[in-house]
């Protein structure tokens, strides 16, 4: 008879039976999937992969040299071509579900916080 391998989880820090299935790990996989369902769902939220607002995005970067509008902090750099955030992203100042477009006059990039901030304006 085989002998049968016991795993290291890297979900919950435990060693688990071959066969068995961590629950933190099922619970992380059905929040991914519910996640991906929501945003199937909503059409605002496949907007992101419109390639007007791939394209927009990274000529956002681009006239802003990788830095947020508002405070001027550097939140992206330009790796192999093209414009990646790390440490904000691109902000609609209209937004999508309230009938905004990925035009790029709607759109600006942000640090997290001045992002936040907006978003939170937004909200009032």
């Amino acid at each position: 008879m085989a002998a049968r391998i016991d795993y290291w989880c890297e979900h919950c820090m435990k060693v688990h039976r071959a066969g068995e299935e961590c629950p933190k790990r099922k619970a992380a996989r059905k929040a991914r999937r519910d996640t991906r369902k929501q945003c199937d769902r909503d059409a605002s939220r496949r907007a992101y992969g419109d390639p007007e607002y791939q394209r927009n995005r990274q000529l956002v970067w681009e006239m802003q040299r990788g830095r947020c509008n508002r405070c001027r902090k550097l939140v992206a750099e330009k790796r192999k071509g093209r414009w990646r955030a790390f440490a904000g992203g691109v902000h609609h100042k209209v937004p999508l579900s309230k009938g905004g477009t990925n035009r790029l006059s709607n759109l600006e990039g942000l640090c997290i916080p001045c992002h936040n901030h907006a978003d939170a304006a937004l909200r009032k």
